[in-house]
Formats: structure tokens, sequence, C-alpha cells
């Protein structure tokens, strides 16, 4: 029987998030020798970027398959790692897209007017204060520049995308970063195959040419970061111990 390793992603996708820690510290040890396989469960709307690329690496230069399963949301960032994943699972009613860039910045350059509080920056560069969130209207130079950031993650996002997933499929309609249902996403081929864990469980079982596997849930020991927690602990209990057939 062959042992595969389960990691739930869910939240905001940063360096911070410590289930992102932990599949990292996977990758950095010995561990990963003793599992046959990954299993992705993912419920996150997205988040850094730099993170995805991280995380996306470093299942590219393992040899272990991957099934990704999609929860409630899988968007952006989160997509971006599903997306290393030998197939992709969604449920029928899971929220599947978000495939673009974007930049969210506070601006408490109002508040402060308003109860007379005044911040003077000294600098030698023009757009130094660029995405700075105590600065009034930004000027045209840095929307400009805001715009050549992201149209930079776009191209890097969308050339990923198209060599991820079935070639000769145009996804370029869906570049806009609307949301898709788990069913339209299958359709156009955002995602292989409509499920859930078992599903997926099956389909690494397949991968592996087992007759059975053993899904072995990983948890951080102290996971004090926001997550769906009601969804984690279906994973763990589902999985804690679960031999799955082919």
């Amino acid at each position: 029987m062959k042992n595969v390793a389960l990691f739930t992603i869910s939240g905001h996708i940063a360096y911070e998030n410590k289930s992102i820690a932990l599949l990292e510290s996977f990758f950095s040890d010995a561990q990963s020798e003793e599992y046959a396989g990954i299993l992705l469960w993912i419920n996150s709307g997205g988040g850094s970027f730099c993170v995805a690329q991280d995380i996306s690496a470093m299942l590219q230069r393992s040899a272990l398959p991957c099934v990704a399963i999609i929860g409630e949301l899988c968007a952006s960032a989160a997509y971006y790692i599903a997306l290393v994943a030998h197939r992709i699972i969604a449920q029928p009613a899971s929220l599947v897209g978000g495939l673009s860039a974007s930049i969210d910045v506070a601006n408490y350059a109002k508040v402060h007017e308003k109860i007379g509080v005044q911040r003077i920056v000294y600098g030698n560069g023009q757009m130094k204060q660029m995405l700075s969130p105590y600065t009034g209207e930004q000027s045209e130079g840095e929307i400009t520049a805001v715009r050549d950031i992201l149209d930079d993650l776009d191209q890097d996002f969308h050339s990923f995308i198209e060599k991820r997933r079935p070639q000769g499929v145009d996804l370029k309609h869906y570049f806009d970063g609307r949301l898709l249902s788990g069913i339209r996403a299958f359709k156009v081929s955002l995602v292989d195959e409509l499920g859930g864990l078992y599903e997926a469980s099956k389909v690494m079982a397949h991968m592996l040419d087992s007759e059975a596997i053993e899904i072995i849930s990983l948890e951080p020991e102290e996971n004090d970061v926001p997550t769906n927690r009601s969804a984690s602990d279906l994973v763990s209990s589902l999985f804690a111990a679960l031999h799955i057939g082919r």
C-alpha cells in the first residue's frame, strides 16, 4: 500500500500562511521520500503570486504525482498553484477563476485630511510613493506603472495557464477575472473532472497503479492562520487513516 500526503491550502496565499510553510518544508527535507503522491485540497480566493510561483516551482521539481481538489473556491494565485497538478478536480458548485492579476491598496489620505493629520515624505524619486496608502490621487505616471506591473503578471499567469491546460483550447475569453462554476470550468477545460476528495483519491490510486492507497493528512502543528476550519476538519476526519481502492 502506498502513502499519499494530503495538504490543505486555505485562506490567503501568503508566506505567513502556516499551511504554505508546511508544504514548503515538505520538499526541503527527506519527508517527501516517504510518500508516493500528493493531494492538494484547495479552498482559497488567492493571494501572493510570488508564493504561488514558489510553490508551483517546488511541485514541478518533484517527481511525485499530484492531484488538486477544489473546495468552494479556487481563484487567482490559488488556481496558479492548482495548475501544477497532473489533474484538477472540482465540485459542480465550486467557484473557479479570477484568471487575472490585481493590486489592492487601501488609501487613508481622506481620513488624514478629515482629522487634520499631515504626512510629509522626503524623497528624490518622483514615484517613490507609488502604491503608498497615504498619498492622494495617483499621477498618470503612477497609473501607467501599475498597469505595466499588472500586464507583466497577467502575461506570466496566462501563458502558464495555456501551457498547463489542454492544448488547442482557447481560454482567453475567461482571462477577464470572472469566476465560473465548477461545472462550467469543467466544460471549458479549466478543471479535468467533477467530484471531490473521494474521486481524487481514486484518480491518485489509478495514477500510482495501486489497488489501494493510504491518505495521510499533514497539518501544521499550530494553525493560527484564519482558514475555513469546517473544510479543514472535514479533510482530516475523512482521510486521517483512510484506505481508498481503485
